[in-house]
């Protein structure tokens, strides 16, 4: 048997779906390869993530990812899958790569093999840059196989060593290990969706260099205004929100119906 044929990978065929927002992106890939009818805008605005905005007061762009990842798995419940994730808090990135955290990664991989040998695909966090991909594969030399923007843009994806990541905040992994299928699960979600929506239109940010919620908006005024921002920060913020409001207005319109709240049915 020859190398290429050692490798690992889980069984079904899946199309990568591209999203500004990363982590919905891999997300709902994984979902939809392990057979939940799910889009973008539900895996967004069931996990939370449609209502988040988070912006640096030099337009870093680290705005969209800078919140606690942790909220997002009820939504991932409510959808139909169990959620198991690893994470650390403990940057492997440039200088701040150690043997410390190199032990987070090693970490990380043991949940990424023991899922990957089950058949089921994996969100990634920091494969090539610091974003969300789809681990689907380990190759013979033990590397990660990925799927992210990089391949929907027609570029290369080569085989990552487990502690061959660019991770701000630590190596992440999040697997779905098991179906779920709560009693009136979807009524509960598009509640707790509501509930999550005024939670972090008001919540305050994790550091003091950052707006949040509605206060974010005056944080990117102020950027703008002092001309002391990046312009790619700029920019991909922008990408990034747009996305965003279109899953959160969207979302909202699915709970109006099933709540039958304000602006939809009573």
């Amino acid at each position: 048997m020859d190398q290429a044929e050692r490798k690992t990978t889980v069984p079904m065929d899946f199309e990568y779906q591209p999203s500004w927002l990363s982590w919905v992106g891999a997300t709902t890939t994984c979902l939809n390869a392990l057979g939940l009818d799910c889009d973008l805008v539900e895996v967004g605005g069931l996990s939370g993530y449609a209502f988040h905005m988070a912006v640096h007061d030099e337009l870093c762009p680290s705005g969209p990812t800078m919140f606690d990842w942790g909220m997002l798995e009820g939504g991932i419940n409510v959808l139909g899958r169990s959620t198991l994730s690893f994470a650390c808090g403990d940057c492997h990135m440039g200088d701040f790569i150690n043997e410390r955290t190199r032990a987070h990664c090693r970490a990380a991989y043991e949940i990424a093999e023991r899922e990957v040998a089950a058949g089921r695909p994996c969100v990634l966090w920091g494969a090539y840059t610091p974003e969300f991909a789809v681990l689907y594969g380990i190759d013979a030399d033990g590397r990660y196989l990925v799927k992210s923007i990089k391949g929907h843009c027609g570029e290369a994806e080569p085989p990552l060593a487990y502690d061959e990541l660019d991770a701000p905040g630590g190596p992440y992994l999040l697997a779905f290990p098991t179906p779920t299928a709560a009693p009136n699960a979807r009524l509960w979600g598009d509640r707790m969706a509501v509930g999550r929506a005024a939670q972090l239109l008001k919540q305050p940010p994790m550091f003091s260099n950052y707006g949040t919620g509605l206060r974010a908006y005056n944080t990117w005024i102020g950027a703008l205004e002092s001309g002391k921002l990046l312009d790619f920060g700029n920019a991909y913020n922008a990408q990034c929100y747009c996305e965003a409001k279109a899953f959160a207005r969207l979302q909202k319109e699915l709970a109006n119906v099933t709540l039958r709240i304000p602006g939809g049915r009573r």
